[in-house]
């Protein structure tokens, strides 16, 4: 059976949503335009009543600067159902004018991205801070959606409002709160040296493990952990139990400065 409610879809780099848009003003049109991206994935819902735009909605944002990074949009395709209601109104101007004011959007977001790294870059949070700056509501929602797998535009179509996350992800990188490096914890150049038997006041065990007993007769006081974890192949969570449980017996140290990062990341290695 057809579907009847379904007018018609297209894709976007053949009709673009502007024009899209423009017709269903024009053509007095009821029902909800849906766009989505590459993957199928729902990116967001124009609706529209009797040919007025009244209501976006992406994910948890909606209104006017969800509409204007929708029209923005340049892959993906769209599909419109007729006659279905809105279920609310956030945009309350006509369509002339949203489409004048999307020129402009995309002007500011066109010259913004000149600024930021390529779209597919994936987003990190700086691990280590001396001080974290003020940030606004918005920053700490850019914050939360940042988990190490998440690109830049994954994080723009979880937001809705393209420009205000671009503007808040420039704002973090220049802060330094954000990179798009993963940066290395420090204790990966920590230098494990050999505790002599001569300054151990109690007796000693061999570790039990194979592996660790390997990793103490490879450390030759010029080796970092990052050199001894190529060397040895081992994981980091691997080496990282070892280097605890070798210190604990004593077996190993570290110089005085290095000691001091040692101990303070200890609970992340």
């Amino acid at each position: 059976m057809v579907d009847s409610s379904l007018k018609f879809s297209g894709l976007i780099k053949e009709f673009p949503l502007i024009e899209v848009v423009q017709f269903l003003g024009m053509t007095d049109k009821k029902g909800v335009l849906n766009i989505f991206n590459e993957k199928e994935a729902g990116c967001a819902s124009l609706y529209f009543d009797k040919g007025i735009l009244v209501h976006a909605v992406s994910g948890d944002s909606k209104g006017l600067g969800v509409l204007y990074s929708t029209l923005s949009r340049e892959t993906g395709y769209f599909k419109f159902l007729s006659d279905e209601e809105a279920p609310e109104v956030t945009i309350e101007k006509p369509i002339h004018i949203l489409l004048l004011e999307s020129q402009k959007y995309m002007d500011e977001l066109n010259h913004l991205q000149s600024k930021l790294p390529p779209e597919e870059s994936i987003l990190y949070i700086q691990p280590y801070l001396d001080k974290v700056p003020p940030m606004n509501t918005f920053e700490w929602q850019i914050i939360s959606l940042t988990n190490g797998r998440r690109s830049i535009r994954r994080i723009c179509e979880k937001i809705g409002d393209e420009l205000s996350a671009k503007t808040a992800i420039f704002t973090l990188l220049s802060k330094g709160i954000l990179s798009c490096a993963e940066e290395e914890p420090a204790w990966v150049y920590l230098i494990p040296l050999h505790i002599p038997e001569s300054d151990v006041n109690s007796d000693r065990f061999f570790p039990p493990l194979l592996r660790t007993n390997l990793l103490l007769k490879t450390m030759d006081g010029k080796l970092t952990l990052k050199d001894l974890m190529f060397k040895l192949n081992l994981k980091g969570r691997e080496i990282a139990e070892d280097i605890k449980l070798l210190y604990d017996c004593h077996w190993i140290k570290f110089q005085p400065d290095q000691e001091r990062i040692f101990l303070r990341f200890r609970t992340e290695m």
